[in-house]
C-alpha cells in the first residue's frame, strides 16, 4: 500500500512539475529554430535577388524618334467639377454669410 501511494506520488510531482519545465524547454527551442529559418530564408532571398539582377542586369530605355521622351498624358473619362471658392474673410470672428 505504501508503494501505491509512493507511485502516486512520483506521478503527481512528474505530472505537475516536470512536464511543464519539459515544455517550456521545447517551446523556447522551438523559438529558436523558428528564427534560424526564418532567418535562412531571409538570406536566401537576398541572394536569389542578386543572382537575379546578375543574371539579368537592368537596361536603360532606349528612347527613339518614333516614340516621345515624355509619356502624354492619358485622357481621363471623369469628368472635372468645379466647386466654387468662397470669399476669404476679413477676421475669422464674422460669420460666413449664408449663399
Amino acid at each position: 500500500m505504501e508503494g501505491l501511494i509512493v507511485l502516486v506520488v512520483l506521478v503527481l510531482v512528474g505530472g505537475v512539475v516536470i512536464l511543464p519545465i519539459a515544455s517550456f524547454v521545447r517551446a523556447g527551442r522551438a523559438v529558436r529554430d523558428t528564427e534560424t529559418l526564418r532567418h535562412k530564408v531571409a538570406s536566401l532571398e537576398f541572394e536569389l535577388r542578386r543572382l537575379t539582377r546578375e543574371q539579368h542586369p537592368p537596361q536603360p530605355p532606349e528612347a527613339t524618334a518614333n516614340e516621345p521622351a515624355v509619356p502624354a498624358e492619358r485622357p481621363t473619362d471623369l469628368p472635372v467639377f468645379l466647386t466654387p471658392v468662397p470669399p476669404q474673410y476679413e477676421t475669422w470672428s464674422e460669420p460666413p454669410a449664408a449663399f
